[in-house]
């Protein structure tokens, strides 16, 4: 008598065997990403949320023999994104969205942006555009629901009273870049924490004899931040010390 039970109870195996499969592959993902992976993404996930940032020194005031005025600083509003902040889904509507209000191609947006995730930095913001006025600093704001990983900061600009006049004499400022230090110099002053890639260096004259003492010492800023890199609350502020000012023995009556 043919037992027509046989291939029922067969079929009955496989699929327990399959199920028993499955789960098993399911507990070993979930032992890996839990216990194996489990520290290194608390460790991402905590770095989202709690961030340390450099604060900039106010760079020393240089003077003429009488006290007069040569470089100076001046607040600036900039706009930057901060990459780990910007969601990949919507990297291109935040970059057609920031370039109509900037009045600048989202391609050079998404190139500034790129530059920087290539280097592995994605929580130093990039600089899109320096010494914007307040009233489109402001709308940048009220579109921040739509521009996710985008802020407006506060900087310092170097200012010179007399324009170009002593120029040959002060020099000027530059982003720190290899170009501008050497590839030696520039990753020195990167790995001694003084400096970070937004950062700018005196490139020539007084300004980059003197980048050391004019430079001072950064402060330390940690702060949590929400899922949009916005901030939530200050955890702790140590304040930068300013650089040191410079007295000159040239005389600006004389120069000019």
């Amino acid at each position: 008598m043919k037992d027509e039970g046989a291939p029922y109870l067969s079929r009955t195996r496989l699929f327990r065997l399959f199920a028993l499969a499955v789960f098993l592959l399911y507990t070993a993902q979930l032992w890996r990403l839990q216990v194996v992976e489990g520290p290194t993404y608390r460790q991402q996930a905590e770095n989202n949320r709690l961030r340390v940032s450099q604060i900039t020194p106010p760079r020393g005031i240089i003077y003429d023999r009488d006290g007069v005025v040569l470089a100076s600083n001046a607040p600036v509003l900039t706009v930057a994104i901060v990459p780990a902040d910007l969601p990949e889904e919507r990297a291109a509507e935040v970059y057609q969205l920031l370039g109509q209000l900037l009045g600048m191609p989202p391609e050079t947006i998404e190139q500034m942006v790129n530059q920087r995730r290539e280097t592995g930095d994605l929580f130093n913001p990039v600089r899109i555009r320096t010494n914007v006025t307040r009233e489109l600093a402001f709308q940048i704001e009220e579109q921040h629901p739509h521009l996710p990983g985008v802020s407006v900061i506060i900087e310092s600009h170097r200012s010179y009273t007399e324009g170009p006049l002593l120029a040959h004499l002060l020099g000027y400022l530059l982003p720190i870049s290899p170009e501008v230090l050497g590839e030696e110099e520039y990753r020195r002053r990167l790995s001694q924490g003084q400096y970070t890639v937004n950062d700018r260096v005196g490139a020539e004259g007084i300004e980059r004899t003197f980048e050391d003492e004019l430079r001072g010492r950064p402060g330390r800023r940690s702060y949590e931040v929400d899922a949009s890199g916005r901030l939530v609350r200050e955890l702790q502020v140590e304040q930068p010390t300013p650089g040191h000012n410079l007295l000159l023995t040239v005389d600006l009556d004389l120069q000019r």
